[in-house]
């Protein structure tokens, strides 16, 4: 309710209300969460109003933000940054996800996958985090390749490159640092499965427990 609140009062953008980078991870987020959301309740037969015409808002927004070379920046910006674009991927692979038709999501998508992720790509497998930059970065990787097991681009020399550099770089996972990175790697590799995903967990599961502190955080 509270984020559909927010939809209506600010033109669509589900935001705190305050400027900043930060407005594009909220809007990211918030639709990929009401996205699933509609999933859900849609299979239930139990509609939340109105969800799909703030769904048709939000999601018209991302695709709007989309640049030419298929990457997304911060909202009304005009660098791209894959830490951004990662959840975006995310929100609009969940719009599609709930059998509605959102204008150019599907394009949207082949778009980040065919000119956006093999642009950022460096020379090792890692992806950038602008296109800008020169080297990679372990902490992005993830995001990209999450992005491309989605939407079914796993069969390129850009998944299977950036895979490789993932494994070697994730041999002593740890639950700190980045902490977006552990989210997206774990996805990686689960839905990878085989041998890296077992050894990864084998490593990285005993280690995320042990992170838990006493308050549950």
């Amino acid at each position: 309710k509270y984020q559909m609140e927010q939809s209506h009062s600010n033109g669509g953008k589900m935001t705190n209300g305050e400027s900043g980078h930060h407005e594009a991870y909220e809007h990211a987020i918030a639709t990929y969460a009401l996205c699933e959301l509609y999933s859900m309740t849609k299979e239930s037969g139990r509609e939340i109003p109105k969800l799909e015409s703030v769904l048709r808002k939000s999601v018209g927004i991302i695709v709007d933000e989309q640049t030419s070379d298929g990457g997304w920046p911060y909202l009304g910006r005009s660098k791209e940054d894959m830490s951004v674009s990662g959840w975006y991927i995310q929100a609009l692979k969940a719009a599609h996800n709930t059998g509605r038709k959102f204008a150019r999501v599907e394009s949207a998508l082949d778009k980040a996958m065919k000119r956006y992720l093999p642009r950022i790509q460096d020379g090792n497998g890692a992806f950038k985090y602008n296109p800008d930059d020169t080297n990679g970065k372990l902490s992005l990787t993830g995001a990209a390749l999450l992005g491309m097991q989605m939407w079914e681009a796993t069969e390129t020399d850009t998944f299977e490159k950036g895979f490789n550099y993932l494994v070697e770089k994730t041999k002593n996972p740890q639950p700190g640092g980045y902490y977006y990175a552990p989210y997206y790697n774990t996805q990686v590799f689960f839905l990878a499965e085989g041998k890296e995903w077992e050894e990864y967990n084998r490593v990285f599961q005993p280690r995320l427990l042990d992170a838990q502190n006493e308050d549950g955080s």
